[in-house]
């Protein structure tokens, strides 16, 4: 007679992970940064992170879906990808498989993906090629068309290439103020040049 008894031992199931990057919302540009770290599981098993996004908060149809994200270190792991969706608000969260249990989901956090540079930006006044004694000239340029406005930079220089920049002023306030009067003196009997470039929240950026 041989006393036997069965013993199952089960698959520990991964720890739920922590989404580092990006920030509840941020804003994206279509080439997107995904920092994502702490899961574990007993077992010591890959373990691999799921990403979804969606423009719905209730995930009822997932936009993005990448299932292979090997885990690579304890720490921060580093994804970068083009998410080919359309501008606009989305959700993310992620969860942790060992391909064998899934995690719980992580916290749900939304970004804006702008992929869109801005555009339409171009210099009124003064004209190329103007001369004056006025040293403190007022520079006037058409309004840029772009819907998460962040700045105009203004930058003058006397060489053509912008290799050694003279003045750098900044603009956050509005996107309609398309104008401004220099307010350092420029030197006499110099040619000067000046160009306007604008930046949207997610970094893109046009002149």
């Amino acid at each position: 007679f041989t006393n036997t008894s069965e013993v199952l031992i089960r698959n520990s199931i991964p720890s739920t992970p922590l989404i580092n990057l990006p920030l509840n919302s941020s804003y994206l540009s279509n080439n997107s940064f995904f920092h994502i770290n702490n899961s574990d599981e007993l077992d010591d098993d890959q373990i691999y992170y799921i990403l979804e996004v969606d423009d719905a908060f209730a995930f009822s149809s997932i936009n993005f879906y990448n299932g292979t994200l090997r885990k690579t270190s304890n720490l921060s792991n580093s994804f970068n990808f083009s998410l080919g969706l359309g501008d606009g608000i989305y959700y993310f969260r992620a969860k942790a498989t060992d391909l064998n249990d899934n995690s719980s989901y992580s916290e749900i956090r939304n970004f804006t993906l702008d992929a869109t540079f801005p555009y339409n930006l171009t210099l009124i006044s003064p004209v190329n090629g103007t001369t004056s004694t006025n040293r403190t000239p007022l520079l006037v340029w058409n309004g840029t068309i772009e819907a998460n406005f962040a700045n105009y930079s203004i930058e003058i220089d006397d060489d053509r290439d912008f290799s050694s920049i003279q003045f750098t002023y900044n603009i956050t306030d509005s996107i309609n103020n398309t104008a401004f009067q220099i307010v350092d003196p420029l030197n006499d009997n110099t040619v000067y040049y000046w160009k306007v470039s604008v930046k949207d929240l997610a970094n893109n950026q046009n002149s």
